[in-house]
């Protein structure tokens, strides 16, 4: 009996051991650097954030509106969301778009961004691709987020599933997230719980 307690024993002490050398990793944490800007973000391993060390970007992918992780190689589904951060003193893209738009169409540069309205805070810019009847529109949402940051959602058109938001978090983050155009339209909405999430998992 003696023998059989100590032997019992002995495992558990070595099944320990074992244990200790191969600590199970829960978090991911990813330095971005890009000049003398860096930012450290830790994520749960589950969302297989794609990054290294001492690099500018990373990507992830989730669901809307849980944030949940999911697979990034899996078909696009309903609430897939994927966000990509990149750490830059850059403007984001809707800075540029409100920065470079012209007042109004003109037909002799139909790439060229142009001012279309602008209704309940939402502005509207559009720009156009391609040429005669394989000429495509697309629309540009601009607003400005309760941060001060300009925000905007862009729609490439009718062949495209998703809306491709830009907007800024900070002097030194870019954030670009691509959303299922199924998400819907509430583009406020949608970036506050982005922000929310990203500013969740910077590490302090």
């Amino acid at each position: 009996m003696k023998f059989l307690l100590l032997s019992i024993l002995g495992f558990m002490l070595t099944l320990t051991a074992c244990t200790d050398n191969k600590k199970v990793k829960y978090m991911d944490e990813i330095q971005l650097k890009n000049g003398n800007s860096e930012m450290t973000f830790v994520f749960p391993v589950s969302y297989k954030a794609e990054g290294d060390n001492g690099k500018s970007r990373m990507r992830l992918y989730c669901k809307y509106p849980t944030m949940e992780a999911r697979d990034g190689n899996q078909v696009l589904e309903a609430d897939s969301m994927t966000i990509h951060l990149e750490v830059s003193e850059s403007r984001s893209r809707a800075d540029f778009i409100v920065e470079t738009a012209a007042k109004s169409y003109d037909p002799n540069f139909p790439g060229k961004i142009f001012f279309v309205g602008e209704q309940d805070g939402l502005q509207t810019y559009r720009s156009f691709s391609g040429k005669g009847d394989k000429q495509n529109e697309i629309n540009m949402h601009v607003f400005r987020a309760i941060d001060g940051a300009l925000v905007s959602a862009e729609d490439s058109g009718d062949w495209s599933v998703v809306f491709t938001a830009s907007r800024k978090i900070g002097p030194n983050l870019n954030v670009e997230y691509l959303f299922a155009k199924s998400i819907g339209t509430d583009f406020a909405k949608i970036d506050a719980a982005v922000v929310n999430f990203v500013n969740a998992h910077i590490k302090k």
